[in-house]
C-alpha cells in the first residue's frame, strides 16, 4: 500500500528516505533536493534506479515509472541495463549524424562571442576555404589523422603559418566533439614536413633525410615529392 501523498511529498523537508511502497522511495538531501528512486533486485543484485527529481517528476509520474520498471522485470529485463543500452544507442546515432561542419559551427557559436571580430572572421574563413570542402560533411567521429593531413597538405608548402593555424583549429573542434561524447579515443596531432626532401617513396620506409624531432618521431614517405607527414610514435631515432 502506498504511504506517500502529494501533500506529504511537497511539504516534507527533513532529510531522509521515505518509502512509498513496492520499491519506490523519495530521497531528500540535506540541501533540500528531492528525488525518486526505484529499488529492485535483478539476478541477486540490488540496484537503485533514479526516476527523476521532484517537482519535475510528480508522485503520480514516479509511480508510473516504477510500474513500467516492474513490468520489465517481469519480462526478465533489467530496467537500469535497458536504460543504459538505450542511452548508448542514442549517443551512437547522434555521433553518426553529426558532421564536422555542424560541430565546427557549434564551436564557433559558443566561442566567437568572446573573440575579436577579426579573429572570428579568420576562423570562419579558414574553415570555409580549407576545411569544409574536404571534411565538412564527414561524420565528426570518423575524422582521423589521414583526413586532417588531406586538408593540410595543399597549404603546408605555400603558407605553413596558415596550415598550423588550421591544424590547431581542427584539433580544438575535435577535442570539443570528444568532450560532448561524439568521438572516442584521443585526437592524434597531425603534421606535414616543412620541406620536400628527396627521400625515395615507399609506403612504410622511415624517412631519414632530416633529423628526428626531440619528441621522438617517425616520418614516412608517402609520395614522390618527399615526406608527407610525421606521427608521434615511440621509436629510437
Amino acid at each position: 500500500m502506498s504511504k506517500l501523498t502529494p501533500k506529504l511529498v511537497k511539504e516534507t523537508t527533513t532529510p531522509g528516505t521515505y518509502q512509498d511502497g513496492r520499491g519506490l522511495f523519495l530521497k531528500i538531501t540535506a540541501s533540500g533536493t528531492k528525488s525518486w528512486v526505484f529499488r529492485y533486485s535483478f539476478q541477486s543484485d540490488r540496484r537503485d534506479m533514479g526516476l527523476g527529481s521532484f517537482p519535475a517528476v510528480s508522485l503520480r509520474d514516479a509511480r508510473l515509472a516504477a510500474d513500467k520498471a516492474r513490468l520489465e522485470l517481469a519480462q526478465g529485463l533489467d530496467p537500469l541495463g535497458k536504460r543504459h543500452q538505450l542511452q548508448h544507442e542514442a549517443r551512437a546515432n547522434r555521433r553518426k549524424g553529426t558532421t564536422f561542419r555542424a560541430e565546427a559551427e557549434l564551436f564557433l557559436r559558443t566561442h566567437a562571442p568572446s573573440w575579436s571580430p577579426r579573429h572570428a572572421v579568420q576562423w570562419r574563413n579558414s574553415l570555409s576555404t580549407h576545411v569544409y570542402p574536404r571534411i565538412g560533411e564527414l561524420p565528426v567521429e570518423q575524422i582521423d589523422t589521414d583526413q586532417v593531413l588531406d586538408v593540410l597538405a595543399p597549404i603546408w608548402s605555400t603558407t605553413p603559418v596558415t596550415a598550423t593555424r588550421v591544424r590547431n583549429r581542427i584539433e580544438l573542434i575535435l577535442d570539443a566533439a570528444k568532450a560532448r561524447q561524439l568521438r572516442t579515443g584521443r585526437t592524434r596531432r597531425a603534421g606535414v614536413a616543412t620541406s620536400t626532401s628527396s627521400c625515395r617513396a615507399t609506403s612504410a620506409a622511415p624517412c631519414r633525410s632530416r633529423p628526428c624531432r626531440p619528441s621522438r618521431c617517425r616520418r614516412y614517405c608517402t609520395s614522390s615529392t618527399g615526406c608527407r607527414a610525421w606521427q608521434p610514435v615511440p621509436v629510437n631515432c
